[in-house]
This record gives structure tokens, C-alpha cells and sequence, in this order.
């Protein structure tokens, strides 16, 4: 979430143990050699300039990422890193029981840890000459048939044998510790074929020109996107509402179902996404996450690309919707909701007034006169309200 007072973004992570012993296994690795964590930021760096970070938009995540170097690099000749995993084997077992979905988990998280007596790597290559290879090899990397697991699990195995049940085009990034959990498992089948591009032409380019800027170079993108889930009741207005404080802002509603998730049967909520102008208009826009629009329904937001919202624009048939001055917007709402509402009281009022023009003509079988009917319908009224009040 985002703090509302300093705008800071902050993730909570509370007894994660299991995530604990992934950080001390990572840390053990970057001790070993310290071209990994030096290779790590750079591919961190790399993604999240071409907007290929995020699990929201079907991208991996930055950890994923981080496995994926460690595994490249045991797959070096000679490797830059040993299996840390492997080399523990008839250690005690270190157990960490954790509780998924009302079940109760244990996994073996030991490793090697005293990196320091291990014999250093016979492998000499520069960063430069590891970034290379990185890009190279995922991208000519069998994600149909090969999974990446640094623990050595696909060591002559193939991703079916650590997932049976996995589809051809799903790529499968093994947890090192948490055997049944796969990071790449939210990835789209756009973001894959983006992923194996960017792969191959940052390799391709790097070998040409040795250019790290011309891979890594800061695009300005063209808006900053938050991604809403809500629920089908809330229109579009609710939403203005709720975002009139960070305009200037344009805002894409569904007005149909994604086609490809209606024929699979499902009915999922629909993603509405907010663009905004700046960084900064986008963090303190997230302070409402979670926030509350009515008296059941609450608006989770998400971080997300252009290239997200994009790929849901050609998919749904949306609308825009764009409000540039916050105030104004505000005061058009305020009338229309006075107006709104005085069309509501003109409406009750006629409705009265018929109701009256029928009970007289029911009681005294005779047409009412205009008149008659304005004091009649008065008489009805207070009446009423009389009784009401009692």
C-alpha cells in the first residue's frame, strides 16, 4: 500500500519464514560470488526500463528474475555458482511449516551455508561477457519442454516431471524451497512472447554494440496506470468521484466482458484503468486502495503498464472518460446531484398528487377540479406526514 502521509510504498510481510530462508539462501549465493548480485540489478534494471516487470500486467516479478540469474550462471561453463542445495546433502533437515489455504505445509529449506571454504569458480567472465549470455540463454531457452529450478531439480528432468499437469506454452520457475509454487504461473501469453523477444534483441545488441544504454534506456512512458478491480455495480461516476482529487486523469470502463473469459464461462470482475499524468499524481492516487465507494463494495488498484491497459483495450470494448480540472468536475457534480434530486422531488411530488386525484374520485365519484386538486393533495400530505410523525 501507499502511505498517505509520505507517499512511501510499503509491503508488509509478517512470519514469512519460508520467505526469510529464500532471502538467506540468495544471500549465501551472493557471498559465494559477487558477480551475481551485480548481474542481478543490471537485469532488474533492464526489465523495469522496457516495462517487463510485474506480475499484474503478466509479467514475473523481480524475484523470479533474480532466480533466473542464479540459474544461468549453474548453468555456466564452468559455473560461476554451485547448487547450494545439493552440496547440503545429508545435512539435517531445516524445516519450515507454513499454512496455505487452511492447510498446513512443510518444506526442507537447507543448504549450504559456509560459502567461504567452498573452492572459488574456474569461470572468469566479465559482467559484461555473463549480461551476454544471460539474454542468450533465455532466449533460446526451452520454456516448452525445460524448467528453471536452482534447487537441481530439473537436472534431466523436464518441467512435467516437476508439474504434471502444466500446459506447453506455461513457463514454470520453480520456488527453490516451496516445490509447488511457480512464479512464472501468472504469466500471459503476450507477456512471453515480449519476454523471448526482448531476450534475443538485447543479446543481439549488446554483442553488436556494447551499448548498455542503448538496452536499458528510460523510455518516458505516456501515462502512469492504475489497474482497479470493482465490483459490476459501481458506474463510472462512482469512480470520478472517487478520483477527482488527483485530476487531471482519464479513466477506460468496460461496457462489456473480456470475449475470450465469456466463452470460457467465468465471470470476472472488470478491470477498469486509471491513467494519470505524473509518478506522483499515480502514488498518492494508490492511498485509496481498498477504499470503500459504497456500502459493499471496495476499489483494489494495482500498479500497472501502458502496454497492460493496451492489451485490455483491444480485448474489451471500453470507454473513456477524462476529467482535467479536479474543482470544476466537483461542482458539475454537485449540480447534477441537486438537480437529481430535484427531479426526485418533482417525481414524488406527482406521484402524490395522482394518488390524491385518484382516492377523491374514488370517494366522491366526480372529476377533480385543478384546485380541488392542489388542496387535496395538500390535505393527503399533511396527513401523512402527521401520521408519521405519531
Amino acid at each position: 500500500f501507499t502511505d498517505s502521509q509520505s507517499g512511501l510504498e510499503v509491503d508488509f510481510c509478517i512470519d514469512n519464514r519460508l520467505g526469510l530462508r529464500n532471502t538467506q539462501l540468495l544471500s549465501a549465493y551472493c557471498r559465494y560470488d559477487d558477480r551475481l548480485p551485480r548481474l542481478c540489478r543490471l537485469v532488474k534494471d533492464w526489465a523495469k526500463a522496457n516495462g517487463l516487470v510485474g506480475t499484474a500486467d503478466g509479467y514475473l516479478n523481480s524475484y523470479a528474475y533474480v532466480l533466473m540469474v542464479v540459474f544461468y550462471l549453474q548453468c555456466c561453463t564452468p559455473p560461476v555458482l554451485p547448487n547450494l542445495q545439493i552440496l547440503a546433502g545429508a545435512m539435517y533437515p531445516w524445516l519450515v511449516t507454513t499454512m496455505r489455504w487452511d492447510k498446513e505445509e512443510t518444506w526442507d529449506t537447507k543448504f549450504f551455508n559456509d560459502v567461504e571454504t567452498l573452492e572459488r569458480s574456474l569461470n572468469t567472465e566479465s559482467i559484461g561477457q555473463l549480461l551476454i549470455g544471460f539474454f542468450y540463454f533465455y532466449g533460446a531457452f526451452d520454456w516448452a519442454r525445460d524448467a528453471v529450478a536452482v534447487n537441481g531439480n530439473a537436472m534431466g528432468r523436464t518441467k512435467y516431471d516437476c508439474e504434471p499437469n502444466i500446459s506447453e506454452d506455461q513457463w514454470y520457475i520453480q520456488d527453490p524451497f516451496d516445490t509447488s509454487h511457480n512464479l512464472a504461473s501468472q504469466t500471459s501469453l503476450t507477456a512471453r512472447s515480449t519476454l523471448k523477444r526482448a531476450f534475443n534483441e538485447a543479446g543481439a545488441v549488446l554483442s553488436s554494440t556494447q551499448t548498455w544504454r542503448k538496452v536499458c534506456e528510460w523510455k518516458q512512458p505516456n501515462g502512469y496506470f492504475l489497474r482497479c478491480r470493482v465490483p459490476v455495480q459501481i458506474s463510472p461516476e462512482h469512480l470520478m468521484d472517487l478520483f477527482s482529487n488527483f485530476a487531471p486523469f482519464a479513466m477506460h470502463f468496460p461496457r462489456t466482458q473480456p470475449h475470450l473469459l465469456e466463452t470460457s464461462g467465468e465471470k470476472p470482475e472488470p478491470q477498469v484503468f486509471v491513467e494519470f499524468s505524473s509518478p506522483a499524481q499515480r502514488r498518492a492516487a494508490m492511498t485509496l486502495n481498498e477504499t470503500p465507494v459504497d456500502d459493499d463494495s471496495r476499489v483494489s488498484m494495482l500498479d500497472c503498464t501502458e502496454g497492460a491497459c493496451q492489451e485490455a483495450l483491444k480485448a474489451w470494448n471500453y470507454e473513456k472518460f477524462e476529467v482535467v480540472d479536479g474543482e470544476a468536475y466537483k461542482k458539475l457534480r454537485k449540480q447534477q446531484r441537486q438537480e437529481e434530486e430535484q427531479r426526485k422531488k418533482e417525481q414524488r411530488r406527482q406521484a402524490l398528487a395522482a394518488k390524491a386525484k385518484q382516492e377523491y374520485e374514488q370517494q366522491w365519484g366526480k372529476p377533480l377540479q385543478p384546485l380541488q386538486h392542489q388542496q387535496w393533495g395538500l390535505q393527503q400530505q399533511q396527513q401523512q406526514q402527521q401520521q408519521h410523525h405519531q
